[in-house]
Parts: C-alpha cells; sequence; structure tokens
C-alpha cells in the first residue's frame, strides 16, 4: 500500500497522520476512539490501541507492506533538448503504442500529459530498446542525461 493511499484512507475516516520525531507515523484522532504507531523504517512494527476493526486492518496492511513499495514510483520527462535563443519548445521521447518514439515542438503543458511521462520501468524498457540499436549505448547516455523528474 502506498503512503499517499494509507493516509487519504485515513483521513477520509476521520484520523489524522503526522510524522513524529522518532521515526514513526502517529496515526489518531480527537474525536474517534483509538490510535496507532507505524515504524517507517522497519516493515512489521507497529503498535495498535482501540481502532475498529476495519481501520487496524488498513494500518496492518500498510505496516506489512516493503519499504520501496510504500511510495508513489518517480515518473520522467525525457527530454533531448530545447529551442536555442529562448524558444521554449523541447524535443522529447514519448510512449506509442508498445514503443516509443522521439517529437518535437513539444511545449511545457504537452510534458504534462501522459504519453511523455515515463515511470522508472518504462524509462528501463526504453533504454533497453536504445542499447539494441547501432550506436545503442550512445542513446541510452543521451536519454539518461535526459531524464528530468516530473513534480506532481
Amino acid at each position: 500500500m502506498k503512503t499517499s493511499e494509507f493516509t487519504k484512507f485515513m483521513k477520509q475516516t476521520g484520523y489524522t497522520v503526522r510524522m513524529t520525531g522518532r521515526g514513526r507515523l502517529a496515526i489518531g484522532s480527537e474525536i474517534i476512539p483509538g490510535t496507532a504507531l507505524i515504524d517507517v523504517h522497519q516493515v512489521g512494527k507497529y503498535q495498535i490501541h482501540d481502532l475498529p476493526d476495519y481501520v487496524a486492518n488498513v494500518v496492518m496492511d500498510y505496516a506489512g507492506t516493503p519499504l520501496n513499495e510504500r511510495e508513489t514510483e518517480k515518473r520522467w520527462n525525457i527530454i533531448l533538448g530545447q529551442d536555442v535563443g529562448g524558444g521554449s519548445y523541447f524535443s522529447a521521447w514519448y510512449k506509442r503504442g508498445s514503443g516509443f518514439g522521439i517529437t518535437a515542438l513539444v511545449d511545457e503543458n504537452s510534458l504534462r500529459m501522459s504519453d511523455f511521462i515515463f515511470t522508472e520501468s518504462e524509462f528501463l524498457a526504453l533504454i533497453a530498446q536504445l542499447k539494441l540499436l547501432p550506436n545503442g549505448d550512445v542513446y541510452a547516455k543521451i536519454a539518461e542525461f535526459g531524464k528530468q523528474e516530473v513534480k506532481r
């Protein structure tokens, strides 16, 4: 379970989630009974006190989630270049059917479209395909240099 999903569920059920100074998530409410603590550095380490069963089950599910699966996967644009002399257009990789393509005249708004946003696994698939091409190692290195995180 992702941290964002966990936090959203808790808010929807009337609980707040806050980080303590000891690396724990504290779950509680001023109105609804029950509390919980979840260690953010260790899988399966948590404490529950008087939470309703449906909330306690979600706490246990989140606490049992491997640490690397709790956070949302980063998302990337793969930029190849930008207009020179103050231009606001980019050349970028995009997802096309079951493959990938390059296009120019991409503006900042277009970079927010799903076709231009790569997850880490999609980026690795692009790199693998590039390396199959003649001079593929060079193309892969260019793509790696152009990898820019998409801010949410």
